[in-house]
């Protein structure tokens, strides 16, 4: 009975290999007595098979739709005819927001082709300039939307001197700073492989310690 079921087993297997090929390359088919464990396991592969099938055309149109209205948001900011610090605030994120897409998500996506995922296997301060610019603006944004926030608090509890504490100017200033402060968070990307970058759900390999 209990080779019955495994013989069984082993059939969904194959038809689970023969249905859906692409999905097992350089997946070997199991011997019969681990049929039992492997189902499970090729169930696994199968299904994440089919998402990454929709993940990925959902990511590019997400891209593209986020590319284009973080442009025009930054078109309007620029075209203000009254901008104050926060317009430079919210334009500077509609811009690094505009990279991060690209940085985060267009490459990523653009390594799943083979040729290009070879030039950065190949080329070691491409794939470290990468990761560089990778952390950089997955913490920049953020740490702009702070400044923004602190700006706002502060406008509420002192709107008399609002005005006057964050000029056009000063607001230039602090994202100077920050960008600089940043930079050197980020520069030992060059010498570490290791990043915040790393766990993501594109499963970029790391760069080759050469």
């Amino acid at each position: 009975m209990n080779e019955t079921n495994q013989t069984n087993i082993c059939k969904d297997i194959e038809i689970l290999l023969d249905l859906s090929p692409t999905c097992f390359v350089r997946i070997p088919r199991p011997n019969f007595t681990d049929c039992d464990k492997a189902l499970s396991i090729y169930r696994l592969i199968l299904v994440n098979c089919y998402i990454e099938k929709l993940f990925y055309p959902i990511a590019a149109i997400l891209v593209i739709i986020g590319t284009i209205l973080n442009l025009f948001s930054l078109y309007c900011f620029l075209k203000m005819n009254k901008r104050n610090s926060q317009n430079v605030y919210l334009s500077v994120l509609s811009l690094t927001d505009t990279i991060n897409l690209q940085v985060n998500f267009t490459i990523p996506l653009l390594r799943k082709i083979d040729k290009i995922d070879d030039m950065f296997d190949d080329s070691y301060i491409l794939c470290r300039a990468v990761g560089f610019l990778t952390e950089f603006f997955l913490i920049f944004p953020t740490w702009i939307v702070v400044l923004l926030t602190l700006e706002r608090l502060i406008c509420i509890l002192l709107p008399l001197k609002c005005y006057s504490l964050y000029t056009h100017k000063r607001a230039k200033i602090s994202i100077f700073i920050l960008a600089l402060t940043v930079i050197c968070l980020c520069l030992y990307r060059f010498f570490d492989l290791k990043g915040i970058d790393q766990v993501n759900v594109f499963s970029i390999a790391a760069c080759d310690d050469k």
